[in-house]
């Protein structure tokens, strides 16, 4: 597993709801590699802003004779 860093602002989270939302972004992003994750809390509301890393991407050129 993966470091994670994890922003809470604007109110308690809990640790379930937490792993909740990172096995969320991980089902709908598979191909992508999670390095953090900001929660603002806004009473009943949360909004969520994922941070990713990038995969290196080899180029693949096809030459025609």
């Amino acid at each position: 597993m993966t470091n994670i860093n994890i922003i809470v602002s604007g109110g308690p989270v809990d640790y379930k709801e937490v792993d909740a939302y990172i096995e969320r972004a991980r089902l709908q992003y598979p191909e992508k590699r999670l390095t953090g994750i900001e929660i603002f809390v806004d009473g009943a509301f949360v909004d969520l802003t994922y941070h990713w890393t990038s995969v290196p991407f080899e180029r693949i050129r096809r030459i025609k004779p």
